[in-house]
This record gives structure tokens, sequence and C-alpha cells, in this order.
């Protein structure tokens, strides 16, 4: 095949078994065509080849997202309004307010990013939002995705009253004191809500998911995972339509979603989800379980009871015979467990579901990926190596957060178990493959250079490493080379697509990109803030700085 770039006078990491340091790269279309010295790979050099002098640049494999949500937070960059990064309850106000000033004509206002730190544990109520508009049906996701706060006429449309039966898994908040309705759903009980909710079209969801392909493209990223995927719905058919008409500019796997109160919902399909992803930059090979929420709505299955909540461990939202039954179905269609897991009682589980799984199915190649693992039992942690689970974790959160750690973790959890939450060296040390996520939009600016210096230092980059009042667990830092191998080869192998990409090497995908500077000869404090110059996916460049 020609030879069609060269870039020489690098400083190239490949990621590869030996974790070779190189200088150069050539491509060839699509693929690498060798990776050696500059004089070596100049000697490639053909015709019309175009030949980069990278002027001491560092080249890294592109970086993967192993765990987020592209098609929910694509629309939610085009369609929703953006209640991220507010600083209190009146700036939400002042800007759904402005929003309907911009839109006044919308028949359904959405929104997303609130956080529970600014509100009391009962959730924000829908009484402020029905000073707003009290006609106009309104429902806003939290950050987390993990409660939906709505206003009256939402709940009227939805049917909610004070004698609607809770799901199970679900949270219906009440006010403590008059034991009204406060208009926060949690869980499974955010369907109620949702099931009104009007969704997007596929041509919808395809703008969205190219808006986030062009933003994570800048960030360095090159292939993501959306978490989260329902089978029949438009989200699906838009990858599926970008995938055929080829307008996809980064890979993107898919997990497709489950059910814990229908578990054999689509569990028929999915061979054929397996079969019709098989493409060129998609490819869908988990399927999602949720084991449990989320501490800070206080759904999170815990092994010891809240600290605040002393007769409280949270709960399971699966009936662990279902979620068995629906692993193996998953296992023998060929699909991996992908497990969200909170708490450290849902770790168990998954653990003990794996197991069955391996006594039903028998021994074969399996990595099943277990997200987020914020709490983990000491004694649990030799089960996962002989298993193969794999850790998806998340960087970004590592950190003593003025909001999140301090009013909602340390409360609830008590000070000597959170100082442990969020365990990374841990997993390395135990031998396990730990790829690194963001969940995005629950980060909204994922960018891996900052996720990759908060794995090193376990703070915000703006913070002083130093100050035990912003570190959150100082003994589960990193090294550099392993947040590195974390956001690309371990992404890839958590994925699935260790043969065609994750290092650079010959025979593999050109999947790139292009640093300012070489992490390894700046302070780490200066890591989240290098400019990415160039992203390049199957040897085209899909961002330039």
């Amino acid at each position: 095949m020609r030879v069609t770039k060269i870039f020489y006078n690098g400083a190239v990491y490949t990621a590869d078994r030996q974790w070779s340091k190189a200088q150069a790269v050539a491509l060839a279309g699509t693929k690498i065509a060798g990776v050696g010295s500059s004089d070596q790979i100049l000697a490639y050099k053909e015709e019309n080849t175009q030949v980069i002098d990278l002027q001491g640049k560092m080249v890294l494999p592109g970086f993967v997202d192993s765990h987020a949500h592209p098609s929910w937070g694509g629309t939610e960059l085009l369609y929703k309004v953006d209640l991220f990064d507010c600083k209190d309850v009146d700036e939400y106000l002042r800007r759904i307010e402005a929003f309907l000033e911009e839109y006044p004509h919308i028949t359904f206002l959405q929104g997303v990013g609130w956080v529970n730190p600014h509100f009391p544990p009962q959730g924000p109520s829908r009484f402020m939002l029905d000073k707003i508009r009290p006609d106009l049906p309104m429902a806003f996701d939290s950050g987390d995705h993990h409660s939906v706060w709505a206003n009256s006429k939402a709940m009227e449309l939805a049917g909610i009253d004070e004698n609607t039966v809770c799901p199970e898994g679900g949270v219906i908040e009440k006010d403590p004191v008059t034991g009204e309705l406060t208009g926060t759903f949690r869980e499974a009980a955010q369907d109620l809500v949702r099931k009104i909710v009007p969704d997007y079209s596929v041509e919808e969801y395809m703008a969205g998911l190219l808006k986030y392909q062009e933003i994570m493209a800048s960030y360095g990223i090159t292939m993501s995972h959306d978490a989260m995927i329902d089978g029949d719905g438009p989200a699906y058919q838009a990858l599926l339509r970008l995938e055929k008409e080829n307008k996809l500019i980064s890979k993107m796997n898919v997990s497709f979603n489950t059910y814990a109160d229908d578990p054999l919902k689509d569990a028929d399909q999915y061979e054929r989800y397996r079969q019709e992803t098989d493409g060129i930059m998609l490819k869908g090979k988990h399927v999602k379980f949720f084991v449990d929420g989320v501490i800070e709505a206080s759904t999170a299955w815990l092994k010891e009871p809240y600290a605040n909540r002393p007769d409280y461990c949270g709960e399971p939202i699966w009936k662990e015979a279902d979620l068995k039954q629906v692993v193996v179905l998953a296992d023998q269609a060929g699909l991996m467990p992908h497990f969200h897991v909170i708490g450290d009682r849902a770790a168990e589980q998954m653990l003990d579901v794996l197991e069955y799984v391996e006594q039903v199915g028998g021994p074969k190649k399996r990595m099943p990926l277990a997200a987020h693992v914020q709490l983990l039992d000491p004694i649990d942690l030799p089960r996962m190596k002989p298993l193969n689970v794999a850790i998806s974790a998340d960087p970004y959160w590592y950190v003593k957060d003025p909001g999140y750690y301090f009013k909602l973790e340390e409360p609830f959890l008590g000070k000597e178990r959170v100082e442990k939450e969020y365990p990374m060296k841990t997993f390395f040390d135990a031998g396990l493959i730990v790829a690194s996520a963001s969940d995005f939009s629950v980060t909204p600016v994922p960018k891996p250079l900052r996720g990759i210096q908060m794995g090193v230092n376990r703070c915000y980059p703006e913070m002083n490493k130093e100050d035990p009042n912003c570190v959150l667990g100082k003994e589960e830092r990193v090294s550099l080379r392993q947040m590195i191998e974390s956001f690309t080869i371990n992404g890839a192998k958590v994925l699935g697509r260790e043969d065609e990409t994750g290092s650079i090497e010959s025979g593999k995908d050109a999947d790139l990109v292009i640093l300012e500077k070489d992490l390894f000869e700046i302070p780490e404090d200066e890591i989240a803030f290098v400019e990415v110059c160039e992203t390049i996916c199957r040897g085209e460049t899909i961002f330039k700085g």
C-alpha cells in the first residue's frame, strides 16, 4: 500500500507491549505502515508522500473514552437547557428563564446538569419551576442522570400524584414536613416522568452524535463507548445510519440497555444487535446492567448502612435470579456484560453473578466490564482477576470536590469509608485491565489530558496536589504511564478492539493524537493544559488545532 504520510522528529510513545518509544511513524491510508527512528521511517517516502516534521511534539495512540453517553449527551449539546456549572439555585432558574425567552414557543422544556448539593436531601422543588411557566411541562435531568426534576404540569401529564406507586428500584421524593411530592424522581422512578417526555428524532440524534464527535476530536478522542443504547430506539437507528452513510468521524462502541422491570425485553435480539453493529467504525459488543444507583441520591447499594441513615443500605435494582438469567443470555449471544456498580454490595452481587455465568457457560474468553466501582470491599478484590473483570474508571471524579465530597459523600458514607472511594492503583496492582472514562455528560468537559493529570494527582488540575482537603486518596495515585495506558491500549482492550487500535504498531489503524508537548518532559501539574495539535482516526485528520 502507498505510504501517504510520514510524521518524523517527534516523541512517539507506542503503548505496545514493550512500551516502545520511537521518533517517527508512517501511514498508508487508514493503516500504520511503520514505526521507528526518523531515518528509518523517512526511507519509506514515496513521490506523493506527505512529510510532517513534528519538531519534538508527542504522538500517542488516539484516546479512548471507555464509558460515555454520546447519544443523549449529543442531544443535550444541541437541544436542552444547560444547567451544568451553575453556582446556586438562582442561577438554575435564570438559565431556564433565559432559554424560554430565546425559545418562547417550545412545547416541552428539557434540560440537564443540576446537582444534588444545591438542594435539600429530598431534591429540588417543582414549585420553583411552576412560578416560571405553570402551563409548560418541564423535566430536567440531574448531572449524573440518576434523578429527574419535574414541574407540576409534567407530573399532571404523567398522571403522577400522592397515590402513585413507586416502581421497584426507584425513589419518589416527598417533603418531610408536608408529605407533598417535591417533583424529584430518582433511579427507576424517573421513568414515571420520562414516559411523557418527547424523544428526539433519528435525524436529531444523528446531529447530536456528530456534534459530540466533533468536540471529542478536539480533545484527542478517536473512540468512545456509548454505554446505554435502547435497541428499539431512535438513537440506535441514528448510529446505524451514520455507520451506513460513512459519516462517523471516530470509532464508536455501544452497550445495549437492559430493563430490570422487564428482564427479557430485547434478549432475543442480542444476536441481531451484535451482527448489525459489526461495522468499520461502529461495534456493539456489550449489554448494560445497572446493579445499583448512586451515593448522592442514596440509591447505591452498600454493605453497611449510610452514615446519615443508619437503618438503610440502599437497594439492588435487579432481582438476582433475573440478573443471572439475562447475563447468561448475553454471554450465549457473544456479548460482554457491562455493569454499573457504585456500592460495595453491588460489586459483590456482580461478582456472584459472574461466577454463576462461568459455571453455566463454561470456560471461554470473557472480559466483563465494571464501570465506576466507587466502593469495593477488599475481601472481594481477589475474586476479580480470576473472572477477568476489567475496570472502566472515572479519574475526572478523583477529587475532594467542595460540593459533592464535603456536602454529600462524606455525610452519606462517613469519614472512614469515603476516604477509600474510587480506588485505581488498587486495581492496577491486582493485575486488572483498567481503562479510563468520563461518563459524559456527567463529566461535561471530558478532556483526557485533564483525566490523566487527575489520575496522577487525585485532585482537580487547578488545586494544590499537596493539600489533603483537595486530594482524594493519595495512596491511589498511579503513574503517568498507567494513565496513558488507561486512555489508550486498555480502553481498546475493554472494548474488544485491541487488534485494530489502542497502540501505534504496524498494521493497526492509524488512530493518533499529536500533543504540543511530551508529557514525560513537563511537570505533572501542566499535563491538563497541554494543547492537542491534531487528531487522526483511520488516517484522516479529524481535528487540527
